[in-house]
């Protein structure tokens, strides 16, 4: 007979092991210098080398035979599926905006074989020809289960869509990858549009007072567009003259400015001029406030209000 040992056994796609195979007499004696021939009924299961190497190739059942003289034993081999990457998902798509934007989302990596997923690595692959620094690719382990954070900037790039790949890597099984599809939709800046006033500080009532109102894009990626500039004059001052176009309005005792575009770092400059009622003393307050027709993200620089203290003209008559 032929006596295989182990008598069984049971592999992992990609793992191999050693099995030995002894010709023994009618006595159960060991018969030495016999040479042995080995076969897989299913070589695409698991296939043998003439020294009982056992290679196991895909997931199921076959049986390893060694032969000697005729003579035949028998051992069954079980092959299981080997360690596999499998991401939570293959294409995530990223959103931010343009100059300090970033965007950030997490796939899960995990085995979906057998075994130990070990030694795993990230690494990112930027389209030929297009910008390239704004992605990272991080794992919190190097063995599955672990979790990949896809992390995107706009800080280097303007607005735009952007594609890359992240690659997760293993070396078990002679190397193991899978992919992850990242798109990266930055938007433009929308533009920050500020209004600064400028008045005096103590006026005389009866005389007239000049206004100073500037509008300045601060900030964004794109022009502003639509801007107009109004100044609600209160009931102690009475309107005199507006430079830049603007025009008054007694109803609502409005001047409006329609100053139409304004380019990143562009300005505006106009005059206001009023003159204090007779009557009046103490604090008069006046407000300039710009609008756009492009979303504002700093709503706070958009109204700009001068304070100004009126005090009587002395009464000098006698």
């Amino acid at each position: 007979s032929v006596e295989i040992s182990p008598s069984s056994l049971s592999l992992l796609q990609g793992e191999s092991g050693t099995m030995r195979a002894t010709p023994l007499g009618r006595g159960g004696q060991t018969l030495s210098g016999r040479v042995v021939t080995w076969s897989s009924d299913a070589p695409g299961i698991a296939t043998v080398d003439s020294t009982g190497t056992v290679e196991g190739v895909a997931p199921g059942n076959t049986v390893v035979r060694a032969d000697v003289e005729g003579v035949t034993g028998s051992a069954p081999v079980t092959v299981l599926k080997g360690q596999s990457i499998a991401l939570s998902s293959t294409a995530v798509t990223l959103k931010a905006v343009a100059g300090s934007g970033s965007g950030t989302q997490t796939v899960k990596v995990t085995n979906a074989g057998g075994g130990v997923l070990s030694g795993l690595s990230a690494s990112v692959t930027y389209v030929v020809g297009g910008p390239s620094g704004w992605l990272t690719a991080t794992l919190d382990d190097t063995i599955a289960p672990a979790t990949l954070s896809i992390s995107a900037s706009a800080g280097s790039i303007g607005a735009g869509s952007y594609a890359a790949t992240v690659t997760v890597r293993s070396p078990v099984r002679g190397g193991l990858s899978a992919q992850v599809a990242v798109t990266f939709d930055v938007a433009p800046a929308p533009p920050d549009v500020a209004v600064t006033k400028t008045g005096p500080a103590t006026a005389t009532a009866g005389a007239a007072i000049t206004y100073g109102i500037v509008v300045t894009q601060v900030a964004g990626t794109e022009g502003a567009t639509g801007v107009v500039l109004k100044d609600s004059l209160p009931a102690a001052l009475t309107f005199d003259s507006a430079t830049g176009g603007g025009t008054y309005d007694s109803a609502t005792r409005t001047v409006t400015w329609s100053l139409d575009t304004l380019a990143l770092g562009a300005s505006k400059r106009v005059a206001l001029v009023a003159t204090v009622g007779a009557g009046v003393s103490g604090a008069v307050s006046n407000t300039a406030t710009v609008s756009s027709t492009s979303p504002d993200p700093v709503p706070g620089n958009d109204t700009s209000t001068v304070t100004t203290t009126v005090g009587q003209t002395a009464d000098l008559s006698l």
